[in-house]
């Protein structure tokens, strides 16, 4: 089974869950990553995105619109590293077919081109698309032999778009969707790359009022403490680098702050299920399918 909702502890409570603490868990412990194998595997997904293409903030980007067109929920969705694009010649854009999922529910989504027409390779995420069954089995040769090459490409590419780059850029866009005075609240969610965006978007003196975090890279306990916004953290149990026990260690910082936060857990799935999952798969669909639920679910409640 994939996982069901959690609760979303606050005010009131929401929602029940059916995930359990690790009661042997004395303090949190949450390791920083900045990469893993996971964040350049994935499936294309098929279909044509109906949203349209302008500039937000300076910036390229694809606008899905909810069919009455009221920015009143406006969601600002920050991509993985395959960036907001992917592969248009393929008919095939994972980020902006999800967008056009979040508009369906009544969203204004805004997918900004944060990368400046730089996003990882996608000859990268064909190469290895193929995970293992089980994503923590594979050798140490192995990895270097099939995946080398292509990490120390990511390497290069993520110091290029460090988040003393790319933070401007995300503070421009922001202001941008603010200035318009249709838009009353804005919402924030990421991907993996844009998981850890996303999350200190939650922190104090930004211009976000809730936030989604998806499978996020490089978030660690210190930044988590740092959060004043409604919260969301969306995570696979089998996450190379942020799996269902530091979900647990997450949800115990969380627990001990004034906010209003929720953690899920999905049993069964790794890193970038939510967005770029291999949907042959039933497990993984469902996965996928019950993580938007849910977000869709938590924005609605605040």
């Amino acid at each position: 089974r994939t996982g069901d909702p959690c609760e979303i502890h606050g005010n009131n409570e929401l929602l029940r869950h059916n995930t359990n603490k690790n009661p042997n868990h004395k303090r949190p412990h949450i390791t920083q990553h900045m990469s893993c194998e996971n964040c350049v595997t994935g499936h294309l997904h098929a279909g044509t995105p109906t949203g349209q293409v302008t500039t937000v903030g300076e910036l390229p980007c694809y606008v899905a619109k909810p069919r009455d067109g009221n920015k009143k929920k406006s969601l600002l969705f920050i991509t993985d590293i395959f960036g907001w694009e992917i592969s248009v010649s393929e008919r095939a854009s994972n980020a902006r077919l999800l967008a056009d999922e979040y508009a369906k529910e009544g969203f204004y989504v805004y997918v900004p081109d944060f990368f400046e027409n730089d996003s990882f390779p996608i000859e990268h995420l064909k190469v290895i698309a193929p995970l293992p069954s089980d994503p923590k089995a594979e050798g140490l040769i192995e990895t270097v032999i099939d995946k080398g090459p292509t990490m120390a490409q990511f390497g290069v590419w993520s110091v290029k778009h460090r988040e003393s780059v790319v933070r401007p850029l995300m503070d421009k866009v922001i202001d941008s969707i603010w200035s318009d005075p249709q838009t009353s609240s804005l919402f924030v969610i990421g991907f993996c790359w844009g998981g850890y965006h996303s999350t200190v978007l939650a922190q104090e003196g930004t211009k976000v009022d809730a936030a989604i975090a998806c499978h996020p890279a490089g978030v660690d306990g210190k930044i988590l403490e740092k959060l004043t916004k409604p919260y969301s953290l969306q995570v696979g149990a089998l996450d190379s680098f942020f799996d269902d026990k530091a979900a647990n260690d997450a949800r115990e910082v969380l627990s001990k702050m004034k906010i209003t936060y929720q953690v899920n857990i999905y049993p069964g799935q790794v890193h970038g299920f939510a967005v770029r999952g291999d949907l042959s798969q039933r497990d993984v669909k469902e996965g996928k399918e019950k993580c938007f639920r849910s977000c869709v679910q938590f924005l609605n409640s605040l």
